[in-house]
């Protein structure tokens, strides 16, 4: 074999390795640029159920301390020979109340609103991962990044390794995690999201 052709076929052999470790790699950035957007959509869906239920037991807790305010009043009110049981009887409840409320602020809204803020910052990471992601196949297609398999490898266990950190910042409810499996959702919410940064960028030309 002429070392004319012994160079063009090797050649050719690096050139198909190539174009298999770009398909490659192209199709991880892809996987991790589509996991880290569901779990933006996930966490930040959360995040606004967690703050829901936090207001609401904020309004609920004060909708029980106005009760036990005018049941106090009234039953004050009341007969003469009522005032004592009674008396006993509005000081419980406001007492219970009271309770109530310091056991919520201090244990269960809080555990609401740092669940709440978790998913957040969840969120917020995922973005970081998901932008990252689709930065680094856009480089594999126009050729911004070496064609470097190794650096490609670096980038990739990096992406992977903040994906599953962030994974562990929050919880996913079931019903969530069963809404957003679903890849038309995922690409609709894409979508409504790119337009509405669209519509922003016009209204600023």
């Amino acid at each position: 074999m002429q070392p004319q052709q012994q160079g063009s076929e090797t050649r050719s052999t690096r050139s198909k390795t190539y174009k298999k470790e770009l398909e490659e790699y192209d199709n991880r950035f892809a996987e991790i640029e589509f996991r880290a957007l569901r779990a933006y959509l996930m966490n930040y869906s959360e995040s606004a159920y967690y703050e829901g239920r936090s207001a609401t037991m904020v309004m609920i807790s004060s909708c029980l301390f106005a009760v036990a305010i005018l049941g106090g009043i009234y039953f004050l009110c009341g007969k003469e020979f009522e005032k004592a049981a009674t008396l006993l009887g509005s000081f419980g409840s406001f007492s219970g109340c009271l309770r109530w409320l310091a056991n919520g602020q201090n244990e269960f809204l809080p555990s609401l609103d740092a669940r709440a803020q978790k998913h957040v910052s969840a969120g917020a990471e995922m973005t970081r991962i998901h932008r990252l992601a689709k930065l680094y196949r856009s480089q594999l297609h126009t050729g911004a990044a070496p064609a470097d398999s190794t650096r490609w490898e670096t980038q990739y266990k990096e992406l992977l390794s903040a994906y599953k950190e962030a994974s562990s910042y929050s919880v996913i409810r079931e019903k969530a995690y069963q809404k957003y499996n679903r890849v038309e959702l995922v690409r609709t919410e894409q979508k409504k999201r790119q337009g509405q940064v669209t519509d922003y960028l016009a209204t600023r030309a």
